[in-house]
């Protein structure tokens, strides 16, 4: 029986309560606005100082990295317009070649390397120095496919090819096996009266194209990138913050005069880890500058001043809640103990009283007045409960009568096979059947051979055990989709489904050796007995009475033959 203590419900309360209540709601809800507006200015404003910061950091690297290249082309034009250069390449002087672009080096602010390549793509001469310079040479200087593989020489051609193709001064971008990508400014070079001797092609120094990056404005905590058209990095400078390229979409990089700030996810880390990226196009080189700095570098005011926000602020919405809780449980407990019991009883539990004893007033009289409807629910559902279990009882005693009747309705007594009205229900359902799928369909009749003698000489209880153990025999040896019935007297039939006469007729023979073969004890002599039997086999022509009438010829036959055999109709069986 459900019941409450007398000291969980408490009469006591009313609008006073409701209105504290009321109260210290309306104080947390404030506490927590105040704190959310508090945190979202915050970090507005974190978010306005970083993206400022950035997009400062943006522009200055642009217009350095602008510099940087518009230098780079004015100095590679300057050497190609070297008339000297240009005759050493005429000539093919590859040593006296080599030495004046040392010399053009030296003096170089832009370039780590120089190349000069023929109008079809062959190496004249290099120089320069560093790791992007050899591995510039890696790739563009040519290899034997004997030493190297048949892809790697193609390639080297291939891109030698691509940087002479230019006819003016252009900026490409060369993919080294290992490392960055590498800037190549490449230039041709003419000779007013003996045509174009070639192309010289200057290595942007990767270092001078760092340095062009500026990240000052990020006080230490983040990085500034150059990426090609493909999103390949060409430069950095600063600290990574472990974001992948593809984590800003071609679609969100703004404008090139209006460069915007996006919360990306950082690659590898878990979901709260977060950065501040933005982008910047630089779109007469193809490339795009990219800023990244961590959320908690980016804003940085908001991690200072968010933990004792948060803090005060839990500290009252914890406090506040607590009083408001307390407050609210002593007004609502009846109320609380009234709806539990009433989900109880529409459950079905009716066995609830509530603690009504010496609660006085309003909710005393509704206690009692609930205990009062539960007792009467529970007395009228344990008549009910019991009326139902004595139908029950009378429902299963009247379907186990019906059962035995439907089975002895259909059932022969004394072999407990079908019987003779069982048999002709079946084969009328077998005949429709047989007509929509037009598979075979076979009947045998079985008749037991001298039976009259057996019942003349030891009497009819004597018979009817032979009949009993001969059903037996019959009903293990037909299969499950075969119909076995007791047709009258000493008769069975059997139709077999799906069999033609021939198949019939060695079922036939099955049976008629098991049963001469077999001994049966039929009297009181326990004396073994021998029986036989004749069978008549027939399939189905036009009608059920046509298969009847050529099955019992067929028998007629059998017993004719000087019986114990088994006989298919033949035609000459209805002409006799």
């Amino acid at each position: 029986m459900a019941k409450s203590t007398e000291n969980e419900v408490l009469p006591k309360g009313g609008i006073g309560r409701r209105m504290v209540r009321l109260t210290v709601l309306s104080a947390v809800v404030c506490s927590i606005t105040l704190g959310g507006l508090a945190a979202f200015a915050t970090y507005h404003l974190a978010r306005e100082r970083a993206e400022e910061a950035q997009a400062t950091a943006l522009r200055w690297s642009a217009e350095h990295l602008n510099r940087l290249v518009s230098d780079g082309g004015a100095e590679i034009e300057a050497i190609a317009g070297d008339a000297t250069l240009r005759h050493m390449a005429l000539r093919r002087s590859h040593t006296d070649l080599s030495l004046g672009l040392t010399e053009h080096l030296t003096r170089s602010r832009s370039f780590s390397g120089l190349l000069v390549l023929t109008p079809e793509g062959d190496p004249l001469a290099a120089a320069g120095e560093g790791v992007s310079f050899d591995e510039l040479m890696a790739v563009a200087m040519p290899k034997r496919a004997l030493d190297s593989g048949l892809s790697e020489a193609m390639r080297s051609a291939d891109l030698r090819r691509a940087l002479t193709s230019s006819d003016d001064t252009a900026i490409q971008i060369v993919e080294p096996r290992e490392g960055m990508p590498l800037a190549i400014v490449s230039s041709p070079l003419r000779d007013a009266k003996l045509g174009s001797p070639g192309s010289i092609h200057g290595l942007l120094h990767p270092e001078r194209m760092a340095e062009s990056l500026h990240a000052e404005q990020l006080a230490g905590a983040g990085s500034v990138r150059i990426l090609d058209a493909g999103d390949r990095i060409l430069a950095e400078t600063g600290v990574g913050v472990g974001v992948e390229l593809a984590s800003i979409p071609r679609d969100r990089r703004d404008a090139a005069d209006a460069p915007g700030a996006h919360l990306i996810r950082r690659a590898g880390e878990t979901p709260l880890a977060w950065a501040l990226a933005s982008a910047l196009p630089l779109e007469d080189l193809g490339w795009t500058l990219v800023v990244q700095q961590g959320v908690e570098q980016a804003f940085a005011p908001l991690a200072v001043i968010l933990p004792g926000l948060v803090f005060v602020s839990g500290c009252l919405i914890l406090g506040m809640g607590t009083l408001a809780s307390m407050m609210a449980g002593r007004s609502v407990r009846p109320l609380v103990a009234v709806t539990k019991a009433i989900r109880r009883v529409t459950a079905g539990d009716f066995d609830v009283q509530l603690p009504a004893g010496r609660l006085l007033g309003p909710v005393g009289a509704l206690f009692r007045a609930f205990n009062g409807m539960t007792a009467k629910l529970l007395a009228d559902h344990q008549q009910r409960e019991q009326n139902l279990r004595a139908l029950s009882e009378q429902n299963q005693a009247f379907q186990k009568e019906h059962q035995i009747l439907s089975r002895l309705s259909v059932t022969d007594g004394l072999t407990e096979l079908n019987n003779h009205r069982y048999f002709q229900d079946q084969l009328r359902r077998e005949e429709k059947r047989l007509s929509r799928a037009g598979l075979g369909l076979s009947m045998l009749i079985i008749d037991i051979d001298d039976f009259k003698k057996l019942n003349d000489s030891f009497g009819h209880a004597a018979g009817d055990e032979f009949l009993r153990q001969l059903a037996q025999i019959l009903r293990e040896s037909v299969r499950e989709t075969d119909l076995l019935a007791r047709y009258g007297g000493e008769e069975f039939v059997i139709v077999a489904t799906t069999t033609n006469a021939p198949g019939a007729a060695l079922l036939g023979e099955k049976l008629r050796t098991k049963v001469a073969e077999s001994s049966f004890i039929v009297d009181e002599t326990k004396r073994p007995r021998r029986m036989t039997i004749s069978i008549g086999v027939a399939a189905y022509r036009d009608s059920r009475s046509k298969l009847f009438a050529d099955a019992d010829a067929a028998l007629y036959r059998a017993k004719a033959a000087g019986k114990n055999c088994v006989m298919i109709h033949e035609p000459e069986d209805a002409e006799a």
